[in-house]
């Protein structure tokens, strides 16, 4: 049967398609605000002449309704509709009366709808339930002598959200309904689409296109509402929705009252946002390890940790941001290399990724690749080149074919190539073409730098290539503060709230933050917004009074007295790495209150200091 649908459209994504013919006197519903996790504010544009709105709010039930419509009450004669009178099923859309010959017959005694022109439609009803299962369309090709896959007429399906946005469309020959009656269509998508409102079938003849469709029925099955409220009265265009679980989806529609009438039913809004992690302050601080904490996110399927290391420059000097050979390639040669998933396993630095990545002794590269289905290309890990005003130098030993060239760009960052003030170019520098013996080798320095940043490394013709090694190196000035991101933490459990990160740099200054994910409607990963940022810095071992060169540390009640020989920036954190107070020391005693009874670690300058005040 896969064979049949092979030819239904994929899906197509329509922005802000709206309905509203379905709902002419409803009101026009509006998205919510406020959103917190347990509290929302449903909005909707007010109706003239309205006194009063009714909303409704449900969130998914746990029984199954079946539905299943035969159009048997529908009015009509002489194959025609009754249009004064049609009786269609309520909230249903039919229309089969303005093209076409017949919009009804009577068949073994049953009432057929006949789709027998372009723009013939029947849609269902506002589906108010959730988790649409399957629709079947159970019908008859008629008017079909000598039909064939190139003469066929085609049958069309549209599927919209509850808001009423074109979510997907496709076609296929109605040819398919001479080898079956019975076409679930989410058969012919491949995949069962969420959040559907309605659902709309119809024809398309174009010339010489042959092949009617007799509706017999129209069946669907999908999860009842769950209502947490039920026609709400309110003079307002808007509602505090409150006391729900943040883990839950809702969703919305409001009707009208006008001149004791009540207007149709609105479109409906779905509430399922995804809110921001909060990061908690770190825990079990040690010399070189800590405990990230945050508080479990509603909907979360799991979470991103981003941990960074504060790097204090204490003289000029250069940094190897990326220093990698791929020693740790042992595997395949040039003309029998091996196909890369994970290229951590190949690399001394963590973080690269690409797209048709391939690994042999001693170097990693890309495959050939071909514009635009199907490109190849290596991206460097994550690093902060935000020093030195962003300047910083690159060195590369590559192979590939002789006369092409890398090209190698910051990923997303666009300059002004014509001067008109607009971006419109990505910033990318050829490197030196492939010699006779397909090698390369150049050193250049770029002016792009920034936090967060990625660089790609792509072939001009998207044929194979290889990097022996590749540096990034920049300078820092003394005293230059640099947030170098670690490697990020993948967790697949949304109820994990902590994760140690060990073996650090003894003493060193750290922070983290935390973003969320969970799964879309399409089983794709979508992520929070990032949370807060938390700073910890490590516990450097001490007791109750320290001194090294220049600097005295002495705890007592209530107190921390610092002695200097001359001016330095103080710090004062907790045992967990949270900053208390900082102040500028002068030359001198420098006496700080703090409360008793706590473990503070003092940070002066570039030293550090534990000590308990008692």
């Amino acid at each position: 049967m896969k064979k049949l649908y092979s030819k239904l459209l994929t899906l197509v994504t329509i922005g802000f398609y709206s309905l509203s013919v379905w709902a002419q006197d409803a009101p026009v519903i509006q998205n919510y605000s406020d959103y917190t996790g347990d509290s929302f504010v449903a909005n909707w544009d007010k109706v003239s002449g309205a006194d009063k709105y009714f909303l409704n709010v449900y969130t998914n039930g746990t029984n199954v309704q079946n539905v299943n419509e035969t159009f048997g009450n529908i009015n009509h004669s002489n194959g025609k509709i009754d249009l004064q009178s049609p009786n269609y099923p309520n909230g249903w859309e039919i229309n089969v009366s303005e093209n076409g010959s017949t919009d009804m017959v009577v068949y073994e005694g049953v009432n057929k709808i006949i789709l027998d022109a372009t723009d013939d439609y029947i849609s269902t009803e506002q589906i108010i339930g959730t988790g649409v299962e399957k629709y079947i369309v159970n019908a008859n090709l008629i008017n079909a002598e000598n039909i064939t896959q190139e003469n066929s007429s085609l049958f069309k399906i549209e599927i919209f959200d509850k808001a009423g946005i074109l979510l997907s469309t496709g076609t296929i020959e109605t040819l398919l309904f001479a080898q079956i009656t019975e076409f679930n269509i989410f058969d012919g998508f491949g995949y069962t689409q969420a959040n559907i409102g309605r659902i709309k079938i119809s024809i398309e003849k174009g010339d010489g296109k042959i092949g009617d469709l007799m509706i017999n029925s129209i069946s669907y099955s999908c999860t009842e509402p769950s209502y947490i409220l039920k026609d709400q009265e309110t003079a307002e265009n808007s509602y505090p929705v409150t006391n729900l679980d943040p883990e839950k989806e809702y969703y919305y529609y409001v009707a009208a009252s006008v001149e004791g009438k009540t207007t149709n039913a609105s479109n409906i809004i779905r509430v399922n946002e995804f809110l921001t992690p909060k990061a908690l302050d770190a825990t079990g601080t040690s010399e070189n390890s800590f405990t990230a904490n945050w508080e479990r996110l509603p909907k979360a399927k799991g979470y991103i940790v981003q941990a960074y290391q504060y790097h204090t420059a204490t003289q000029d000097s250069e940094k190897k941001i990326l220093d990698d050979s791929f020693e740790k390639s042992t595997e395949g040669t040039m003309d029998d290399p091996i196909s890369v998933t994970d290229p951590d396993l190949y690399t001394a630095v963590p973080g690269w990724s690409g797209k048709n990545i391939l690994a042999a002794n001693g170097i990693l590269g890309a495959d050939n690749g071909r514009f635009p289905v199907s490109l190849s290309y290596l991206w460097t890990p994550t690093m902060n080149l935000s020093s030195n005003n962003g300047k910083y130098k690159i060195h590369i030993k590559a192979r590939g074919t002789a006369g092409d060239y890398l090209s190698i760009y910051r990923i997303g960052y666009m300059i002004d190539s014509n001067g008109d003030g607009e971006p419109d170019a990505l910033n990318i520098h050829k490197v030196t073409a492939f010699d006779e013996n397909g090698y390369t080798e150049e050193t250049w320095e770029m002016e792009d730098g920034a936090e967060n940043m990625q660089l790609s490394i792509e072939e001009n013709k998207l044929k194979r290539f290889f990097i022996d090694e590749i540096t990034i190196i920049q300078e820092s000035k003394a005293g230059e503060v640099t947030r170098i991101p670690l490697v990020p933490v993948t967790i697949s459990d949304g109820s994990q709230t902590s994760y140690t990160f060990t073996d650090l740099e003894m003493n060193g200054n750290y922070g983290y933050e935390v973003t969320g994910m969970r799964y879309n409607d399409y089983e794709e990963e979508e992520y929070s917004e990032t949370s807060n940022l938390i700073t910890v810095q490590l516990i450097h071992s001490g007791i109750e009074s320290s001194t090294t060169q220049n600097v005295k540390v002495i705890a007592s009640e209530n107190s921390i007295n610092i002695v200097l020989s001359e001016r330095a920036l103080i710090q004062i954190f907790t045992a967990n790495g949270q900053l208390v107070k900082t102040i500028n020391g002068t030359s001198g005693e420098n006496i700080v209150s703090i409360p008793a009874a706590n473990i503070y670690i003092v940070k002066v300058g570039s030293k550090i200091f534990k000590v308990i005040a008692r």
